[in-house]
């Protein structure tokens, strides 16, 4: 079983989810995002908290399990903060 499929996604303040179907919608204060959902895979949103959960003790039900997870919670992650390029100017090491 996925470990990080079971952990739960904190959704902030300033994102609004928006479920149609089999389609999540993130909205935030830098954009719009929206993503299809497997079957294989069961999305709970209670008190600003996202859980996944299998429908199927399958080997892709677990694969989709972890995936889902990740992209919804970078999916948050994208609309509620602004993209920042960091850059390193410590040449110490050569």
């Amino acid at each position: 079983m996925s470990r990080i499929g079971k952990q739960p996604i904190e959704v902030p303040k300033n994102v609004v989810l928006t479920f149609n179907d089999s389609i999540i919608q993130v909205k935030g204060p830098t954009g719009e995002l929206s993503h299809k959902v497997s079957n294989l895979v069961k999305i709970t949103y209670f008190d600003n908290v996202i859980k996944i959960e299998k429908n199927t003790e399958t080997r892709v039900a677990n694969q989709i399990f972890g995936l889902t997870r990740s992209l919804i919670k970078n999916m948050i992650l994208g609309v509620s903060t602004k993209f920042e390029k960091k850059t390193s100017n410590d040449w110490s090491w050569l």
